[in-house]
């Protein structure tokens, strides 16, 4: 093999770390492993210096991103996650509730209309909707061994259902097969003579509250409690705009007026904001 000459290229040295006997051909060969190309034709303008740079100096050329770019990258990721997360987590759990009150509605309802076909007439007491229901479990004059004893209202208020059930003496409560709660009063004929608005509440029979999660929480009105109207047409939720008894402007006060606007509006928004109404304001935003 023949020598590479330095002193062939105008201007240029031969480098104090190179010995006469490093071939062009073999710095050549380690160019082709390292960069897939050659010292002619890898950069215009590369200098023979350059090249002649020893190969531990030439490693550091490599990109890669050091542990402190790391771990400034996975302490940027972790910020905006705790600031996304909490909101996407509460929309999802939002979405969950409106999606199991309008399916225990429509579970309600479906009871309602099975037993009219079967008989030919409306409902005389609650229990001949609950019975054309999945239950798993009925507990009568009591509360306990079917739901929670802690119950309140979105204002922190007691609501009337569990341990502080004004009518407990003369309501049923009963677990679904799917799980929901169901309160109900079991001892009295339905004689729809109420009025508890205009339309269909004008001839309301009785009611039925739900827990639409069973007894994991958090166990208030308006959030995971949500009541209705046994009515001599169907059933209907509390708190619509026709409603009298129980008006939406009492939802977050009494927690029982929240039923109609999650059927209605699709959302939870007088959780976060007072200022709602069937008139006005639909949401908070």
């Amino acid at each position: 093999m023949e020598n590479f000459n330095y002193k062939a290229v105008k201007g240029v040295t031969p480098p104090p770390n190179l010995t006469p006997c490093l071939t062009f051909r073999v710095f050549d060969k380690f160019f082709k492993n390292k960069y897939n190309s050659n010292i002619m034709n890898y950069k215009s303008d590369f200098t023979l210096a350059e090249v002649a740079e020893p190969q531990h100096n030439i490693r550091h050329w490599s990109k890669g991103f050091t542990l402190a770019e790391v771990l400034i990258t996975l302490g940027i990721i972790g910020v905006v996650a705790a600031l996304t997360i909490p909101t996407l987590v509460a929309k999802y759990q939002e979405r969950v509730t409106i999606t199991k009150v309008v399916k225990i509605y429509g579970v309600l309802s479906n009871a309602y209309k099975l037993y009219v076909a079967e008989n030919n007439t409306a409902p005389l007491y609650a229990d001949d909707i609950v019975n054309n229901l999945k239950v798993h479990k009925i507990c009568k004059n009591t509360y306990d061994g079917c739901a929670d004893n802690n119950y309140k209202t979105i204002n922190g208020g007691k609501i009337s259902f569990g341990k502080d059930d004004s009518w407990l003496t003369s309501v049923n409560y009963a677990v679904l097969q799917t799980g929901e709660v169901l309160r109900y009063n079991a001892q009295y004929k339905l004689s729809c003579t109420s009025n508890n608005g205009s339309g269909i509440l004008k001839n309301t029979c009785g009611e039925i509250a739900v827990d639409i999660n069973g007894n994991q929480g958090p166990n208030i009105g308006g959030e995971d409690v949500f009541y209705f109207y046994i009515t001599s047409n169907g059933m209907f939720p509390f708190g619509s705009k026709d409603e009298t008894r129980y008006p939406f402007t009492n939802c977050r006060t009494n927690g029982v007026a929240c039923s109609a606007w999650v059927i209605e509006n699709r959302n939870l928004d007088y959780t976060k904001c007072d200022d709602l109404s069937w008139d006005g304001k639909l949401t908070c935003k």
